[in-house]
């Protein structure tokens, strides 16, 4: 199919956008597209998810390939995480200098030393990737471990979407250019894999959750897909922070949360140092150590860190963990990056860094979105830690430059003008990994979500406020 510029309708009127703004919001909320309301968050209220009005072009042959390679992506994390060492060593630097990748570890070692009581890990994993312009290549931004969200509301986005372009702008073929997804029952179906893995009837499936849950639908259709599949899996819900006074390790490491006994324990939070304290960083050790199957066990969880992104950037460290022509394929994905190491090599990065900061990103070791610095950010940051170690806690990567296109950004309460945004758009494979070091249960590709930003930003989190969910629209 030919290049697709833009999928919003030529020569709208204002009255037509208002219209079809509403049949979305309409169609979204009807649907459970919603959050929770920052400012009063309770079971009552549900606000819109900032969507986009129309689906986004990008091309087919990148999908696809991006699908393709997913579960070399599986194996490539799995493999990193079950390799003791090649995490101690490589990240030694790193947590000399940031606090929480040396609090992952040291849980990590901890449970080594004490011992692990279950040798099979449950990976849901979302690899990123953006679409550079000139030249044309696809790139990864990085692969999420722990707490991926949206792949249980990529399907509700795409029907959406196909209801949208049906009514208002039915192109040539345009059911085919929308990709059926079914996210949400392959995530869950991990989950279901993890619990017979378990192999006890009685055991549950511990959602355990931040203090205030805004991304309810999302966590929300995940569950209510693994009950469709599989009602009698029993799922209980907890607060990280209620977790310590009602969970127990009992005889044979059995973990128990009040008189539950968990099979999998699904962390939808726990990946940012502000979720912990000193009772949580125990708790953790504890579930670590228990029978039960971790979503994401630490190591998983250490191996999406960024350093051991940047590490891989190097062949011949990729080429340890996966077959050759698997390497080969993935690595044709990765940016540029660097380490800020105290030495020649780190020396250099900051120099690109502080004389054309419009070309990279600054990112320090974490997940969720809004950590990133760009542009002057990138030049007062690193100015202030040329002399200091702690610029190790960062890396530097190339900033990959999108083709812009027009398209509408829809958000709770607020109007929307006549003049489509300029977008970009970041396409998330979603993947499940289910097994012991060498001994791989499931390996699937689980379907996408397309998140899209405005280019006056440079954030794209949706839960951060930046970014839309959106439907990729092939040609």
């Amino acid at each position: 199919m030919a290049l697709v510029d833009t999928c919003v309708p030529d020569n709208l009127t204002v009255e037509q956008l208002r219209t079809i703004v509403s049949d979305a919001k309409n169609y979204a909320l009807s649907h459970g597209l919603g959050l929770r309301v920052k400012e009063n968050p309770n079971d009552d209220l549900l606000q819109l998810l900032p969507i986009s009005l129309f689906p986004t072009p990008f091309p087919r042959n990148h999908f696809e390939f991006a699908k393709c390679i997913q579960t070399s992506v599986n194996k490539m994390m799995h493999k990193i995480a079950f390799d003791n060492s090649f995490l101690s060593d490589h990240l030694k630097q790193t947590v000399e200098v940031d606090s929480f990748t040396k609090s992952l570890l040291n849980v990590h070692t901890r449970v080594l030393k004490e011992g692990r009581s279950q040798e099979i890990s449950l990976g849901l994993f979302r690899s990123d990737y953006m679409l550079n312009e000139t030249p044309e290549a696809l790139r990864q931004i990085e692969v999420n471990a722990i707490s991926v969200s949206f792949g249980g509301l990529s399907q509700i986005t795409s029907n959406l979407h196909r209801y949208i372009m049906s009514k208002y702008n039915p192109l040539p073929n345009f059911h085919d250019a929308l990709p059926n997804v079914n996210t949400s029952s392959k995530l869950a179906k991990g989950l279901a894999g993890a619990w017979d893995a378990y192999g006890k009837s009685s055991a549950v499936i511990l959602f355990v959750l931040e203090d205030v849950v805004l991304n309810i639908s999302d966590q929300r259709y995940i569950e209510y897909s693994l009950f469709e599949m599989r009602p009698e899996i029993k799922v209980i819900r907890k607060n990280f922070r209620e977790l310590p006074e009602i969970t127990r390790l009992r005889d044979n490491q059995l973990l128990f949360v009040g008189n539950e006994e968990v099979a999998v324990v699904y962390f939808r939070t726990a990946y940012a140092p502000e979720q912990y304290d000193s009772r949580l960083w125990d708790l953790r050790v504890l579930i670590e150590k228990s029978k039960a199957i971790k979503c994401p066990s630490i190591h998983y969880q250490l191996a999406g860190v960024k350093k051991i992104q940047q590490i891989l950037t190097r062949k011949e460290v990729l080429d340890k963990f996966i077959e050759p022509k698997e390497a080969d394929a993935v690595y044709s994905t990765f940016a540029k990056i660097w380490g800020l190491e105290m030495n020649e090599e780190g020396d250099y990065a900051l120099e690109l860094g502080l004389n054309h900061p419009e070309a990279y990103v600054l990112k320090p070791q974490r997940e969720g979105g809004g950590n990133n610095y760009y542009g002057n950010e990138i030049v007062q940051t690193l100015t202030s830690l040329r002399q200091s170690k702690q610029r190790e806690a960062f890396i530097l990567m190339e900033l990959i430059k999108p083709r812009p296109i027009k398209n509408f950004t829809i958000r709770h309460s607020q109007e929307v003008t006549l003049t489509p945004d300029q977008v970009t758009s970041e396409l998330g494979i979603f993947g499940v990994i289910l097994g012991s070091e060498n001994d791989f249960k499931l390996n699937y590709e689980a379907g996408y979500v397309l998140r899209t930003k405005s280019t006056s930003v440079q954030e794209g989190g949706i839960s951060s406020g930046f970014g839309v969910i959106d439907t990729p629209y092939l040609y």
